[in-house]
């Protein structure tokens, strides 16, 4: 089930995963996420993917992750107190590849150092 929630992850059907985790007002009102198996199968997976990396060797390395986003622009608030991302949240090494992601009129590029 975990294998079968990534790969739907991977496809369009991310939308419906992601888009009720962000929506606050469901939340609010304590409306059930409308895929609760398939999103509590790829929190699992994840958690074991993330497990997995945890022990290899480069776990403890510092990297350079990118992340575009198309159709948006950081409010004042986001500017001045920063924010969370609600959803899984996709990211990647290769800067040219999150600016091709997010090439639109609006584009909000983060770059994301860990340590």
């Amino acid at each position: 089930c975990e294998i079968v929630a990534l790969r739907l992850y991977s496809l369009p059907a991310f939308k419906h995963i992601n888009d009720p985790l962000r929506d606050t007002k469901r939340v609010c009102d304590k409306i059930p996420h409308p895929l609760p198996a398939l999103t509590e199968h790829l929190t699992r997976a994840l958690k074991k993917l993330r497990r997995i990396d945890a022990e290899s060797a480069s776990a403890t390395e510092s990297m350079t992750l990118w992340r575009g986003m198309k159709i948006l622009s950081a409010t004042e608030e986001f500017s001045a107190r920063g924010g969370t991302e609600l959803a899984p949240m996709s990211a990647t090494d290769q800067l040219e590849t999150a600016v091709d992601y997010c090439m639109s009129k609006r584009s909000l590029l983060f770059c994301i150092k860990t340590q």
